[in-house]
């Protein structure tokens, strides 16, 4: 099995050294962008960290800001790169920087292999969340160079599209769902419309496998673990206090990490899954 991964960054090299150190194998892909705000040292760290590995592929740079298309943007350049340029290539799984594995390469594989068909994608309907949750689909939105703006605008949905669910950006996705994605009619018109919603990315992929023929593959064991506080958009930096929740977890990713917040918890995970050092 072959897996493309596509890695999004923007900040902390030593974070990314991490991560990459530790799924960096000669048998998969690798595209990684960085945003395009970043520093040119900052980009410069980021690519000498990869060097000269000839399956790395550093994506054209974007400028992502929270809440905007160009979060899909980037993933969707992902995707379309590894399907022009590699046939030979099994899983489609998207990182950020801040995460770090939880299991080793043979471990996911051996998961994956059990049935390849399956795409794992966390789906939570939109009528079990609170109010707010749907009210992102239904204000027209936009960008302003870099400002997001929410107007007071009704969006009309799209009628030949169901768009009732949400969930996590975090996915792995099979090759041929992906294929889909970039060429089936239906797909295109959701992206359509989603570049005007609040978070399209949290909307992206639940709305795509729930309008195709590949709705049946859905797992939505997306096997990412993460830790929040209530109401916090974003997840918590895990530490050492949080070891015990990830040494139970069956995820085969952790996010979110900083080595200057914790360096002992990157530690105790690379000992564990025998990776690389950071």
């Amino acid at each position: 099995m072959r897996i493309a991964y596509h890695i999004s960054v923007h900040t902390k090299p030593k974070q990314f050294q991490w991560l990459f150190d530790a799924i960096y194998n000669p048998e998969d892909l690798f595209a990684v962008h960085i945003d395009k705000k970043v520093s040119d040292a900052t980009a410069k760290a980021f690519v000498e960290i990869v060097g000269n590995k000839p399956n790395v592929h550093f994506s054209d740079p974007w400028s992502v800001i929270y809440g905007d298309w160009a979060l899909c943007e980037v993933e969707l350049d992902g995707i379309r790169h590894f399907l022009e340029h590699h046939d030979d290539w099994d899983y489609f799984i998207n990182l950020s920087g801040q995460d770090y594995p939880l299991q080793n390469r043979p471990q996911i594989v051996a998961e994956l292999t059990k049935d390849p068909t399956q795409n794992y994608i966390n789906l939570i309907p939109l009528d079990s969340l609170p109010r707010y949750f749907n009210r992102r689909k239904r204000w027209f939105c936009f960008r302003v160079k870099d400002r997001f703006v929410r107007t007071p605008i009704p969006y009309l949905q799209p009628s030949q599209i169901k768009i009732d669910w949400h969930g996590s950006a975090w996915h792995i996705l099979t090759r041929e769902f992906c294929e889909w994605v970039c060429s089936a009619d239906i797909a295109r018109e959701s992206m359509s419309f989603l570049r005007h919603v609040k978070l399209p990315n949290e909307f992206l992929m639940q709305t795509l496998i729930m309008n195709s023929p590949y709705r049946g593959t859905l797992n939505t064991a997306y096997k990412r673990k993460m830790v929040w506080k209530d109401h916090s958009p974003h997840p918590e930096i895990l530490t050492m206090k949080d070891y015990p929740l990830l040494l139970e977890s069956d995820a085969f990713f952790a996010r979110k990490f900083d080595p200057d917040t914790d360096h002992e918890v990157l530690e105790a995970l690379r000992r564990r899954i025998d990776a690389a050092p950071g």
